[in-house]
Order: C-alpha cells, then sequence, then structure tokens
C-alpha cells in the first residue's frame, strides 16, 4: 500500500514528516500559537460510509470507470485547509459517483460522449493538488451524478526530440517520472512547483502553473534594496527568491533574525561562478551578506517541498494554517504589502480572538511586479475552523483586491476564489469565456461551477 495516495492527506500512505520535522511543527505551535502538541489518527477508509452511486456506465465502459470506496474517498477532495478539516471529519459526503481511469485518448472521449449523453459532470482530477477547491466534485442538484477523470495511466513520455530540446508526453505523468524519462537524454523539465512530487504535466499546463525558479527582474522593498543594482547589471539569476525573517524563522533557517535571499545561477553552456562572484559583490555594497551557512538556503528548500505534510498534524490540533497569493505591480508594492498583511493579522484576531503569524516571500518576479506569496498561521476553535478560515480568507481577499492585487498569481481560481476572480475579471472577457466553455463544452459537464458559472 505503500504507493498508494493518502485521501485525507499529502503524499503516499506510511510517509509523512521525520521525527525532527515534526518535533520542529510542534515547537513552533506550542510557542508562537499556543496549541497544545497532539498526534491524532488520521481516517481509516474503513470507517467511512459512502453513499450509492447514483449512476451506472453502460458495459463498453465498465474497464474504465470504477465505484471502488478508496478511490471515490481519494478523489473527494484536493489540498486546501477547509477540504482537510472535511476529510478528518470524515465527511466525504460529495464523494464522487465513479471515478474514470482511462487508458488512452479514446477512453477519454468515451467518457465525456456517455457523460454529456447521460448529464453526468466530469471533474478532471490531475493529481488531486489543487488547493482552491477545484476537484472537489460538489455539482449540485443539476446532474444525474458526477464523475472523477484521473489520467494517471497516460503517463508516457512518447518522443524526445535531443535536438530540438522538445518532447511529446502524456498529460497523466508526474514531475517525478518526467525527470526520469529526460534525464537519459540530458534534458530536465525545469519546472519545480511545490507539488512536483505529486501534481501532472496536465495540471501544470491546465491552471499556469508557477514553479520554484524565478527568472526575470526583480524589485523588492528597502531590506533587499540591493537587488535594483543586481538586475541593472545585466546579471539575469535564475532565482532570486526572497522569504522574510518571519517565515525564515518558521521553517527553520535562522532565528528570525534575518530575511534570507535565495541566489541562483544556471548554465547548460559555461561556468556561472563570475556571475554569482559579482551578484555577491552587488550584494554587499548595499549592506548585505553572504550567508556563513552554506546550507541555509538548501534547509528552506527542504521546508518548503515537505510544508504539505504538516496539515495532517496541525488540522487534529485545531490549527488554522494556510497561504494565499497575489501579484502586483511595484509601484503599488509597499503600500499593498503593508495593507495586505495588517488586515491578514486583524481578520486571524477577529476570527479566533487570538493572535496568529502571518509572513511573506517572493515567489516569482518580473519585469512590472512581484508575486507575493502569504502564509498565516493561528489556533482555531474545534467545530469552527472552516467558518473562521472562510472569514480569514475573505478579509484577505478582500485586502488585496482592495490594495489593486490579483486574487490569485498561480494557486488557480477554483471555487475557493471565485467571487473575487468573477468581480475582478472584465464582463467582456467572463462572456467570451462563457461562450468558448459553451462551444467546446456543449452539456455542461466539465467541472461545473469552477472558472464559469
Amino acid at each position: 500500500m505503500g504507493n498508494r495516495l493518502k485521501f485525507y492527506g499529502w503524499g503516499f500512505e506510511n510517509t509523512g514528516l521525520t521525527e525532527g520535522e515534526r518535533e520542529h511543527l510542534f515547537h513552533f505551535v506550542a510557542a508562537c500559537l499556543g496549541v497544545e502538541p497532539r498526534i491524532a489518527p488520521p481516517p481509516r477508509a474503513a470507517d467511512i460510509a459512502l453513499s450509492a452511486p447514483r449512476v451506472a456506465p453502460s458495459a463498453t465502459l465498465a474497464s474504465v470507470l470504477t465505484q471502488e470506496p478508496y478511490e471515490r474517498l481519494l478523489h473527494t477532495y484536493g489540498k486546501s485547509y477547509p477540504e482537510t478539516v472535511r476529510a478528518f471529519a470524515r465527511d466525504f459526503a460529495s464523494a464522487p459517483d465513479l471515478v474514470a481511469l482511462p487508458q488512452s485518448e479514446a477512453d477519454v472521449a468515451a467518457v465525456l460522449d456517455w457523460a454529456s449523453q447521460a448529464k453526468v459532470a466530469v471533474i478532471p482530477f490531475g493529481g488531486g493538488s489543487s488547493v482552491v477547491g477545484g476537484v472537489e466534485p460538489a455539482v449540485g442538484d443539476g446532474y444525474a451524478g458526477a464523475v472523477s477523470l484521473d489520467l494517471r495511466h497516460l503517463d508516457r513520455v512518447l518522443e524526445v526530440d535531443a535536438t530540438s530540446r522538445a518532447a511529446r508526453i502524456e498529460s497523466g505523468i508526474r514531475g517525478p517520472a518526467i525527470e526520469a524519462a529526460l534525464k537519459p537524454h540530458g534534458l530536465a523539465i525545469r519546472h519545480y512547483p511545490q507539488s512536483f512530487e505529486f501534481s501532472t504535466l496536465g495540471g501544470w499546463i491546465a491552471t499556469r502553473s508557477g514553479g520554484h525558479f524565478a527568472t526575470l527582474y526583480t524589485h523588492i522593498d528597502d531590506f533587499v534594496e540591493s537587488l535594483r543594482t543586481m538586475a541593472q547589471a545585466g546579471l539575469y539569476p535564475s532565482n532570486l527568491r526572497v522569504i522574510d525573517n518571519d517565515e525564515a524563522g518558521t521553517t527553520g533557517v535562522n532565528a528570525y533574525e534575518e530575511s534570507l535571499l535565495v541566489l541562483a545561477f544556471e548554465s547548460a553552456d559555461h561556468p556561472v561562478d563570475a556571475w554569482m562572484a559579482r551578484a555577491i559583490e552587488l550584494l554587499k555594497d548595499h549592506g548585505g551578506r553572504r550567508h556563513t551557512d552554506e546550507g541555509a538556503g538548501q534547509r528552506w528548500r527542504t521546508a518548503f517541498i515537505r510544508m504539505p505534510y504538516a496539515r495532517e498534524l496541525t488540522v487534529p490540533m485545531d490549527v488554522i494554517n494556510d497561504t494565499f497569493e497575489s501579484a502586483i505591480t511595484w509601484d503599488k508594492f509597499e503600500a499593498f504589502h503593508e495593507g495586505v498583511r495588517k488586515a491578514t493579522e486583524d481578520a486571524l484576531k477577529e476570527a479566533t480572538g487570538h493572535v496568529g503569524t502571518v509572513s511573506t516571500r517572493f515567489t516569482h518576479v518580473y519585469p512590472d511586479g512581484p508575486a507575493l506569496y502569504y502564509t498565516f498561521s493561528v489556533k482555531g476553535a474545534p467545530g469552527r475552523l472552516i467558518e473562521q478560515w472562510r472569514h480569514i480568507k475573505a478579509r484577505a481577499s478582500d485586502a488585496l483586491i482592495a490594495a489593486g492585487g490579483t486574487i490569485t498569481h498561480h494557486h488557480a481560481v477554483g471555487r475557493d476564489h471565485m467571487a473575487w476572480y468573477r468581480a475582478q475579471r472584465p464582463t467582456l472577457f467572463g462572456s467570451a469565456f462563457a461562450a468558448a466553455k459553451t462551444a467546446l463544452d456543449p452539456a455542461g459537464i466539465m467541472n461545473p461551477g469552477v472558472l464559469a458559472p
């Protein structure tokens, strides 16, 4: 069972935080949030009763569609905070009636044809790593049933053209499998979102995923003011990621005393030592210093990749912990950051009565502005976690919009962001988008309520 994905949390069964990582997390929730650490048993499939499927496939699709209970549980939720709360509450009322596991494009077409005729909603699952309510089959009563479409068997690299550095790859393949297939050709996908291990190529494309690299110009506030000079020097680092002192402390990089700049250069053609040396020289000219601990960046990266495993420990402790992100132009950045951070801190207190933590980092940077990523944590109340989370989410989202930012940069829209996305989206664009969906999905079965009304 070790290679079976958890239906309630991140990663495969029998995997999670190491003992050291768990102790660091417990120290944080106790010292910073006033929460007494405890470990609660996760839900077991045997303890959850699912309603009977409302629809049955035709005989020709019997090998493609399954009603196996674990598959239905696995395909009920993504990885957002409220979904994890409901999973630990053993609430799987919105489980799909069936799960489609096609082996070919023809199988996919057959499922869609059947669903269109039977008025069954189809929910693309990807790797199930959505954090914005994008994969839950919550389709209402207007459909005969719901099918979750999982392309995990379409997982092959079909063709590699090393000369052109191009590849033809099926959409259900996960990140590590792509890397493994390309490595013998001396190639890499060079796209590493936090969900890399468990998300799919098709999911990346469908959601316009943001990877780990921040490859363009950057500009930030006073504590890293020196990067203006670095951008003007034409060094073009492949990664310029800024982590504020709160996040650096929370992830164990330091003791909250300094902000961290993750700086990297890359080339398949020539050594990059001179570029790095010049960048470090510029940082020193403006008051920065090269970290004496060469492992600091690696520690942050490890904490970043391992972070999603923490939720199955924090939710049973009634900790509200989540993230949100946005993009803003440079001229509005400082006022934006100050306003959004204060609104989020106030929302934590309003929702729970407790003082929580809010940390920030730049994930991507562009000539016209940065993408900011906020993480918040606070002690919640048993039985009220989703209600409290909704208040915090709404206040933070209102603040993003009021300050001129976007409702999302790379987490996509999903149900969680729809109200703000519709308000921010130009009316003409919304009409054009709805018309395109009608042309491509005339029966209206594809993930109804997500992106298009």
